[in-house]
């Protein structure tokens, strides 16, 4: 049962959404989804899941009793990944789950649960699959996502409570980590983003914006990113990484501050260089066209401080000539000048608007998935550090953070891959390091192939970290 004091702020919210009182105890569920969640449930398909997965590394000596806790605490702080999916007057609502999220042991050597490319059946298992393995003293948790239930970010707030609870059981009262407020309530304002465009913007400017971009993706088809042949049906991707150690990854925040653009901005651009030299090296000619990086942008602001695991976030399509990048320095700039557009005007929501405007015509959002062309050729997501990310502070063993009797070495993951945008990669920085996460579309990449690629931009940053002069012209 809900206390009147936990129910006041439902019955708030749900009659900001002009929803009806639903009495004292006030329940969350049913929720109907939102205009990005619908995309997300249309856009599942077999061999294509709209699941992403994540790793998190520790160390230490782990108490399991603690985890299974800590995994039920967690869950009940972010409801949304525990609900199910039903029809309600012909549209698809969220619905409390009746059974807990079950955590999964692995023994060494068994196949895991939570490979990248697994589909998730939400309409009989909850938006979040878990499981753990223990070898001596280290510790892997696998978590695998449905896109529908959550982001990257919304996840990592999850895995963030997870391991506070943990902490919080097996370290002394004076050192276990403290977690911050989270209100389940706040999910009935999820779709709602604290876009504040600049005074001097008016509403003519916006449109023609809108109209720009959206004539920007729907002219300019990508150039796909080249695999030798066509592999057939496989069953999943692994999940590639690689990295650059802190020495390096100081360099290439340097040469970023230097150019007088931000690390993200540097990534992007050397992301671009990369597929172009890739791609002319898989072909007979020299490659020319559009290429185009999807980058996921957070749409949250204050009003999201407190939100549980969902989904807060939109896409900005940055699509370049591939002769453009003949000229890294102007590349820089002009990125440069497009991402702070995007953060400053909140390009990123005109994605989730369109999504919103699509819902006045039945079935347009799950054609327009089904048979929509090729978005982009690579996914781009940087999720920065992680540890801002998470709804609960902890204490520090050197540059790791301590969670109880467990160290956490390394966090990472990567986005879905859709048909025709062949490799999505996500970028986080933690502990001074950055650690680059990949998936491949097995059906066009061999393992080698996709080690080779993420190599490659690898040696790309590492090229950029060692420039001592970044040939870059920075406009007053």
């Amino acid at each position: 049962m809900t206390t009147d004091a936990e129910s006041a702020p439902l019955r708030a919210a749900a009659h900001r959404h002009g929803l009806p009182d639903r009495g004292g105890d006030a329940p969350l569920f049913p929720l109907p989804l939102v205009p990005f969640e619908r995309y997300m449930v249309a856009d599942d398909r077999r061999g294509y899941p709209m699941t992403f997965p994540v790793r998190v590394e520790l160390e230490g000596q782990l108490c399991r009793d603690a985890l299974e806790a800590a995994l039920a605490d967690a869950i009940a702080r972010h409801p949304l990944l525990n609900a199910r999916l039903r029809r309600r007057r012909f549209r698809r609502h969220w619905v409390a789950g009746a059974d807990p999220v079950r955590l999964h042991w692995e023994t060494t050597g068994a196949a895991t649960a939570c490979l990248p490319g697994q589909p998730l059946d939400l309409a009989s298992e909850p938006g979040v699959r878990i499981a753990c393995r223990v070898e001596d003293h280290r510790v892997t948790l696998s978590l695998l996502f449905h896109h529908a239930a959550c982001d990257g970010i919304g996840a990592l707030r999850f895995i963030g409570d997870v391991l506070a609870f943990y902490g919080r059981r097996t370290s002394a009262e004076d050192i276990a980590p403290n977690l911050l407020p989270i209100e389940p309530a706040n999910l009935l304002d999820r779709g709602r983003f604290d876009i504040r465009l600049p005074a001097v913007v008016s509403a003519r400017d916006v449109l023609l914006s809108t109209l720009r971009e959206g004539w920007k993706v729907l002219a300019r088809r990508p150039q796909v990113l080249i695999s030798r042949c066509r592999l057939g049906n496989v069953a999943a991707s692994p999940l590639y990484t690689a990295g650059l150690d802190a020495q390096t990854y100081g360099r290439f925040c340097r040469r970023a501050n230097d150019a007088g653009v931000t690390v993200n901005d540097l990534l992007l651009r050397d992301m671009f260089l990369t597929v172009r030299a890739w791609n002319d090296s898989r072909s007979r000619r020299r490659v020319r066209g559009w290429l185009r990086i999807t980058m996921p942008t957070s749409l949250r602001g204050r009003r999201a401080a407190r939100m549980p695991a969902t989904n807060s976030l939109g896409y900005a399509f940055v699509t370049r000539r591939t002769d453009e990048c003949d000229r890294p320095g102007e590349l820089l700039t002009g990125l440069g000048v497009e991402t702070k557009l995007i953060r400053d005007w909140g390009l990123g929501a005109l994605f989730v608007e369109a999504l919103r405007k699509a819902r006045l015509i039945p079935g347009l959002t799950a054609l327009g998935a089904r048979f929509s062309r090729r978005f982009s050729t690579v996914v781009l997501s940087n999720l920065g550090d992680p540890i801002r990310r998470f709804r609960a502070r902890f204490p520090c063993n050197g540059d790791r953070l301590q969670a109880g009797n467990l160290r956490l070495q390394r966090i990472y993951g990567a986005p879905p891959v859709r048909p025709g945008t062949r490799a999505a990669i996500a970028l986080f920085s933690y502990g001074n390091e950055l650690t680059l996460a990949m998936i491949v579309d097995p059906r066009w990449f061999s393992p080698e192939d996709a080690a080779a690629f993420l190599h490659q931009y690898q040696s790309r940053l590492n090229q950029s970290a060692d420039e001592e002069q970044p040939d870059v012209t920075v406009s007053a």
